[in-house]
């Protein structure tokens, strides 16, 4: 982040993009305080209906966009934070437009000549983006491909996938303090029912993305966070196995038919029983191996 300062953090829903850019501002503003320089963190929650307009104001009002007239803002010593999340609900290229050049060249040599609604002239002046800033974006995208070339180039791209580190093993360590909090701070023995259950929930987290992308559903992997809420009390096993039960009935497996039927050239009967076969491939493969209440 250091180095590059647009960083574009990417993956599945639910791999903690958020949370990590987030929590690298926060870092990196108390590095900066530790060095006598203010930061600011300024957090947009982007949605379809934000503008070129909307960024660029931000942009201005905050301090990353300086305009030639306004150099005495640099004896500030602010350096603005910016995290932009869910990129992809909208046109990058389209939103960040004339700022795409000054997203990779900074500073007062590298001026874009551009109109900013809230400008006092309302004419056309020189910007320049403040070299210290930071850029942290995410993206719910399996894969950086796809966008705009011109885009991509200009920010660091970081993938968060499930089968690596640290988000393998996320969902394994947050349910396990959570049951070790259910026990009074000590864990149960593995022969009971509940540790089973969860043991178990961890495995079908991660096969169930195994089969997704083997079946070339790679655009429906789901991060940890979606099993977060897996309910655990002592003596209460069945509760995870009706929790499993009802997300699948009501997110996963709708899921994965209205996956299939969209790969369809037209919807038929021959494609219901495409999905159909690809959800008892799911069950029989992520699901049913190691269940301890599959007598149940």
């Amino acid at each position: 982040i250091e180095q590059y300062k647009s960083v574009v953090f990417y993956g599945p829903p639910g791999t903690g993009k958020t949370y990590v850019a987030r929590k690298l501002a926060e870092c990196i503003k108390h590095k900066q305080k530790q060095n006598g320089v203010d930061s600011d963190i300024s957090h947009v929650a982007l949605n379809p209906k934000y503008t070129r307009d909307d960024l660029f104001k931000l942009l201005h009002s905050k301090g990353f966009l300086i305009s030639t007239k306004e150099n005495n803002i640099d004896d500030k010593k602010t350096i603005p934070i910016l995290v932009l999340d869910d990129l992809s609900r909208i046109s990058l290229s389209e939103v960040l437009s004339e700022l795409i050049y000054a997203v990779e060249y900074r500073g007062p040599a590298n001026t874009i000549n551009m109109k900013i609604d809230d400008s006092k002239d309302g004419e056309n002046s020189s910007y320049y983006l403040q070299e210290d800033c930071y850029v942290l974006g995410t993206m719910d995208k399996a894969r950086s491909t796809g966008l705009d070339l011109s885009v991509q180039q200009k920010f660091r791209w970081v993938n968060l996938k499930c089968d690596n580190e640290p988000v393998r093993g996320l969902l394994q360590r947050h349910l396990r303090r959570r049951l070790i909090h259910k026990y009074g701070g000590k864990q149960p023995p593995t022969a009971d029912p509940v540790y089973k259950a969860v043991e178990w929930i961890g495995g079908v987290w991660q096969r169930l993305n195994a089969c997704l992308t083997k079946l070339g559903l790679s655009e429906l992997v789901l991060g940890p966070r979606h099993f977060f809420a897996c309910p655990i009390e002592v003596n209460k096993p069945k509760a995870i196995l009706r929790w499993l039960s009802l997300s699948w009935n009501h997110a996963i497996a709708p899921g994965v038919e209205d996956a299939v039927l969209r790969g369809c050239t037209s919807v038929m009967q021959g494609h219901h029983k495409v999905a159909t076969t690809a959800l008892f491939v799911l069950l029989q493969r992520a699901v049913v191996p190691g269940c301890p209440l599959s007598q149940q």
